[in-house]
């Protein structure tokens, strides 16, 4: 037959009133602590871990994700928390993200991999500048300004005489007749050529490149550079002369500057004593 209600309450209640307070210290709390509750005697768990932890003199582990504006700030993070003496990954994930783990998990070895240090790359005003302008026409004194802004950028020809150019050339378009040819129905028509010539400088000494030269830095807080060759663009038309410039190859340029930064941040690692191999890809989460 089952107990009645109030034997098993009666029950209950001796069991609390035998039940003794528990008391721990920080250093041997249990992670959770099941217990039954008067007022109903209902069972609750607690989780000690997480509720202790502010009264803590010191976090159980590090858990932390750290941005850097540069490869020696990141590098002397890792090295101040010990990236040396522990399991420490290090991914590199195009475009613009190089990851240090430094609790990352290794083999019969588990870990949180919670502990992160990160150099978040964000492209240089130079770089975002020319690679907007390739292929954007522009009025003669609007190109000329630009020209003037990229001045610091500009390798050949010189930026004072390439300034020079943008002020001062001229386009004059000439129509060159040749001879003619008969057509079916006996009629002669003639065929012509329309050239045009740009001319630069006070008196039209000055020879317009058909290139640019440019060394371009790639990131903010990065001295990686990349040189690019612009091809430069003259248009005469109802709105007047304008000009530009197409830049080429600007992918080939990035992953150039992105194997060149990858062989720094292994450079620097080294140099600081952390083994640690670079790795390509994204960092995993571990969650």
């Amino acid at each position: 037959n089952p107990m009645p209600a109030q034997s098993v309450q009666a029950l209950i209640a001796a069991g609390g009133a035998l039940a003794e307070p528990a008391t721990f210290s920080l250093d041997d709390a249990p992670a959770a602590l099941t217990a039954i509750v008067p007022d109903g005697y209902r069972l609750e768990t607690a989780y000690l871990a997480s509720n202790l932890d502010p009264h803590r003199p010191a976090p159980r582990r590090t858990r932390s994700r750290v941005k850097l504006d540069d490869i020696a700030s990141w590098v002397l993070y890792l090295s101040r928390h010990g990236a040396n003496e522990t399991s420490t990954e290090v991914y590199a994930t195009i475009p613009s993200r190089i990851t240090a783990i430094l609790d990352a998990p290794s083999e019969g070895r588990p870990a949180w991999g919670d502990h992160r240090a990160e150099i978040l790359l964000t492209h240089s005003e130079a770089w975002l500048s020319v690679t907007a302008a390739s292929g954007q026409m522009r009025s003669q004194d609007a190109f000329a300004e630009w020209i003037e802004d990229r001045s610091a950028e500009i390798v050949s020809p010189d930026a004072a005489t390439m300034l020079e150019v943008a002020q001062s050339i001229q386009a004059a378009t000439s129509v060159q007749f040749e001879a003619g040819f008969r057509v079916r129905d006996g009629q002669r028509v003639m065929a012509y050529r329309e050239t045009t010539e740009a001319k630069a400088g006070s008196r039209g000494e000055l020879e317009v490149p058909q290139t640019i030269g440019l060394r371009v830095q790639v990131w903010e807080h990065l001295p990686i550079a990349v040189p690019l060759t612009a091809r430069l663009r003259t248009r005469t038309g109802a709105q007047g002369l304008t000009l530009g410039i197409v830049v080429d190859q600007l992918e080939a340029a990035l992953e150039a500057a992105w194997d060149a930064l990858v062989l720094d941040v292994q450079s620097e690692l080294s140099d600081a004593g952390i083994n640690c191999e670079v790795m390509s890809g994204t960092a995993p989460s571990y969650a």
